[in-house]
C-alpha cells in the first residue's frame, strides 16, 4: 500500500522474478493484489486482507472526511490514502495514530492543510508536547540531526520540494530548538576518546546538505561534533583550514589548531 513502485520497479516485477508459491489463501490474495490491484471478495479474511480492503475503499474516497473515516475504521496509514483527498481531516487522523518521527517529517504538511497554524492551540500544544517528549525521542531513536533538519525546513516556511508554503508558528520553532538538545539523550556514548577536527574554511559555507535550507556543510559539521561533545566525556575539538595560498587560504584561512 505504501510503496508500490520505486525507480521503475513494481511489486509485480519482483514477484515475476521471485516466482513465489504458497497454499495460504491470504498470502495468495495479497500476491494477486500486488500484481493486478484486485482483491477478490471472500477469498480470505486475515488482517492483511482487511487493510487491503480499506485501501481499495480509500482509493474511491471523494472527500478527506470519508478517507479519514476509513483510516479510523481500517487503521490505514496515510500512505494508503490518495494524495488528492489528503486534507485536514486525513492529517488530523494521521497525527493521532503516528509518532514523533512522522510528526517531524510532516510539520509542513500539517501547516499546509490548515492544522498547524497560528491560533489553533489544540494542535500546536499537541505537537509541542510530542516533539519535546524526551522519552518519545529516545524510543523513536531520533537523531539530533533529524530534529535540526525539521527545524531548518519548517522555519523556512516552504518545502524543499514543490511549492508548498505555510505560516510559521513561533512555538513550534522554539519546541524544535528544545527537541534538538533533548535528542542527544537518544545517542548512546561509545566511551572512546575523540578528536573533533572541524574544517572552518570559507568554502564550508557553500552549498547545502541534502537540499535542506540553511544546512550548510559548516553547520552540519558543527552539529555532528556537538552530538559527540554532548555524549562523550573525552574529546578534543580542533579547527583547521588550508594554509595561506591554498584553497581555504583564498578565503582568508590558514592552518590553525
Amino acid at each position: 500500500m505504501k510503496y508500490k513502485a520505486r525507480d521503475g520497479w513494481t511489486h509485480a516485477d519482483a514477484l515475476r522474478l521471485a516466482h513465489p508459491k504458497t497454499d495460504e489463501a491470504d498470502r495468495n490474495a495479497v500476491f494477486k493484489f500486488m500484481v493486478d490491484g484486485v482483491l477478490a471478495e471472500g477469498e480470505a479474511t486475515g488482517e492483511a486482507l482487511r487493510l487491503l480492503q480499506g485501501h481499495v475503499l480509500a482509493l474511491k474516497a471523494t472527500s478527506d472526511g470519508d478517507a479519514a473515516g476509513l483510516m479510523r475504521e481500517y487503521r490505514l496509514p496515510i500512505e494508503a490514502v490518495p494524495t488528492h483527498v489528503r486534507g485536514a481531516e486525513v492529517y488530523r487522523m494521521a497525527l493521532e495514530t503516528n509518532g514523533v518521527t512522522w510528526t517531524l517529517r510532516n510539520l509542513g504538511n500539517l501547516a499546509r492543510v490548515g492544522l498547524l497554524v497560528p491560533g489553533n492551540w489544540d494542535v500546536i500544544t499537541g505537537v509541542v508536547d510530542r516533539v519535546t517528549n524526551e522519552q518519545a525521542l529516545r524510543r523513536g531513536r531520533i537523531h539530533p540531526i533529524d530534529v535540526l533538519k525539521a527545524l531548518l525546513v519548517y522555519r523556512e516556511g516552504r518545502g524543499v520540494r514543490g511549492s508548498g508554503q505555510w505560516a510559521v508558528v513561533p512555538q513550534i520553532v522554539d519546541a524544535l530548538d528544545r527537541a534538538f538538545l533533548l535528542a542527544f539523550g537518544a545517542v548512546e556514548p561509545a566511551g572512546k576518546r575523540f578528536v573533533l577536527g572541524l574544517d572552518v574554511s570559507g568554502s564550508m559555507d557553500a552549498g547545502l546538505i541534502a537540499g535542506v535550507p540553511g544546512l550548510t556543510p559548516r553547520l552540519g559539521a558543527a552539529a555532528m561534533s556537538l552530538v559527540t561533545a554532548r555524549t562523550e566525556p573525552q574529546y578534543t575539538a580542533l579547527a583547521f583550514s588550508a594554509a595561506v595560498g591554498g584553497y581555504g587560504g583564498q578565503w582568508g584561512g590558514e592552518s590553525r589548531a
